[in-house]
Parts: structure tokens; C-alpha cells; sequence
């Protein structure tokens, strides 16, 4: 299995705060919780689903989903779970994994050139390397692929604007990797080329998606849009996160079954949403059956990210 793992932050009100603390970011009191998933990317099926406090970073959270790989499967994960450690873990496993490479890790080549100098000195667009993660030296497969004019730049003054902000000035580091993308991984290059390994980590936004999907059509805003005990409040996340693995499961049939069609993820978890507030035992959700030309997308030039999602999946 290829498996997709990430995390989105519920909001509640700051009346909340006492229970289920959120970060703040210097903005004052914030209230909410975690919802930690992982999906199968080619069965749609979720793997691993879980409720964290708001506070928890993903470093952490991101050691619960190992009881659930095994081998041969791949973990593809954003940079908010890069730890030296869990990536041991999953190796041991006889299993991969596959993440962007974070501007505060420390990469040098086997020679011990580090990566900031091989780069500016790099004028080919790929580069395909072993090399050694941080002060551990853990080796790894690096693979970096040279980023646009317009992409650089627009990351480079977005560096140097927070930079300013804080009275700082930007790595000549960061400005380097600036100009690429870069990710290490454990796949061997005789399993997987630098273009597939670049598809498959760019299909990782479609949890972003189900996300999205979720909240909008489970209307969570006004559902927990509410001072409650946290019971309650637990309670309403739990079963939103029942739906939306329900939801899951209706999207990927329903696309398979229709390829010719293009569906609006949003309508679905909606649709399938509805029916479930209307259940009065969880058995008779096989009673619910979408209709599809209820969860249509509105016809336009350009996919939406939800149908591109459904192409996937279907």
C-alpha cells in the first residue's frame, strides 16, 4: 500500500481552551483539536484515524501510524514528521517511506561535501545522490529537482519578508534550497525513477483535499461552533471522523462505477453525511445510495481539485 499520512487542526471557541489548547501563535487563546489520518492512495481505504490534542506536533503523532505498515508498503508524509528515528523504524519494517527534506536538516554527500555547496555548483536540473542526514548520518536517497525562476523567486522573498520581520537576515542556505525541490527517501533508484518518485509525492496533496471535503461538507464550523464539555465536543469530532471515513468508502466505488463522470467530493461527503444523521442503526448504512447526478461537478475548462481527486482514485 501506498499510504498518504497527515494531520489538520479543528477549531473550537477559546471557551474551550482549558481542555483542548491549540498553539496560539502569539494571537492569544486558541481552542482545538487534531485529526491525524492515513489512506491507502490506490484503495481509497483509511488505514489509521485518530484524535490528538491540538498541541501535539505530527514528530510525535507520526510514531502511532507504524503498527499499521508492513512490508513492501510506502509512507509518504510532509515535512512536519521528518524524524531520523521513525524513518529507522519504518526500514526495519522491510518497508519505505518518501518526505520533502526540511531547511533545518543538515545533508552532505558521502564525501562530506555539504548539500547548499553541491547544489549552487550543480548545473544540471536533477541530482540523484546518496548522502548523510544530519549529525547521525543516517544515508539516504536524495533526490532534487531544479524549481522554476518564477517558484524560486517567489520563495526567496518570502523568506527574506518573515527574515525582516524578525530583524534577521536569510541563510545563504535557505536561498540555495530555495531553487529546488528536494526529497530523501529509502527507494532504491532501481525500484523507482526520480519522475515517479516526483508523481507519487505529488499526489500526497489529495489528503488536503479530503480534508477540505470534510470539514466543508460536514459543516464543522457551525457543528462545534460551540462552549461544551469536552465529552461533548469529543464526541462530535469522533463521529465526524466516522463520516468521513464512510464518505471515503462511498467515493471510491461510485467513481469506478461512473469513470465517465465527474463528482464533487464535497457533494459526496455531504450526501453521505445527511443519510447518516437519518440512520437510526449504523447496519442500515447500506441503505444509503448516492444518487450521481446529484454529486456532480458543475461543468468548467479546468478539473477541480475534487475531480482530479475522483480521476484518482477511479
Amino acid at each position: 500500500m501506498t499510504l498518504i499520512e497527515d494531520s489538520t487542526f479543528v477549531r473550537f471557541p477559546k471557551g474551550n481552551a482549558e481542555h483542548f489548547p491549540g498553539h496560539g501563535n502569539g494571537h492569544g487563546k486558541t481552542a482545538g483539536c487534531k485529526v491525524d489520518l492515513a489512506f491507502d492512495l490506490l484503495g481509497g481505504d483509511v488505514v489509521y484515524h485518530e484524535l490528538h490534542l491540538g498541541t501535539e506536533q505530527d514528530k510525535t503523532i507520526g510514531y502511532d501510524l507504524l503498527q499499521n505498515v508492513f512490508p513492501g508498503d510506502l509512507v509518504v508524509r510532509d515535512m512536519g514528521y521528518f524524524v531520523i528515528e521513525n524513518f529507522r523504524i519504518i526500514e526495519s519494517l522491510d518497508a519505505y517511506w518518501l518526505s520533502r527534506l526540511p531547511l533545518t536538516a543538515d545533508v552532505t554527500t558521502e564525501q562530506g561535501v555539504p548539500l547548499e555547496k553541491l547544489l549552487a555548483s550543480h548545473e544540471g536540473d536533477q541530482l540523484d545522490l546518496t548522502v548523510k542526514l544530519t549529525a547521525e548520518g543516517h544515508r539516504v536517497r536524495l533526490v532534487a529537482i531544479r524549481a522554476g525562476k518564477q517558484e524560486t523567486a517567489k520563495r526567496r522573498r518570502e523568506h527574506r519578508a518573515k527574515a525582516r520581520e524578525k530583524g534577521k537576515t536569510v541563510p545563504r542556505k535557505t536561498l540555495v534550497r530555495d531553487g529546488w525541490h528536494i526529497m530523501v527517501t529509502n527507494i532504491p533508484k532501481e525500484k523507482q525513477s526520480i519522475t515517479e518518485l516526483s508523481a507519487i509525492y505529488g499526489q500526497r496533496w489529495q489528503i488536503e483535499i479530503i480534508f477540505r471535503a470534510w470539514k466543508q461538507g460536514g459543516n464543522l464550523s457551525d457543528a462545534l461552533d460551540r462552549t461544551s464539555s469536552p465529552q461533548h465536543l469529543k464526541a462530535l469530532v469522533l463521529a465526524g471522523m466516522i463520516a468521513m471515513s464512510a464518505s471515503l468508502k462511498f467515493a471510491l466505488p461510485l467513481a469506478r462505477r461512473h469513470p465517465e463522470r465527474r463528482f464533487s467530493l464535497e457533494k459526496v461527503f455531504d450526501y453521505v453525511i445527511a443519510g447518516l444523521v437519518g440512520l437510526k442503526k449504523l447496519i442500515d448504512i447500506a441503505s444509503i445510495k448516492p444518487d450521481p447526478r446529484h454529486l456532480q461537478s458543475q461543468k468548467r475548462t479546468r478539473n477541480t481539485l475534487n475531480c482530479r481527486l475522483m480521476e484518482l482514485l477511479g
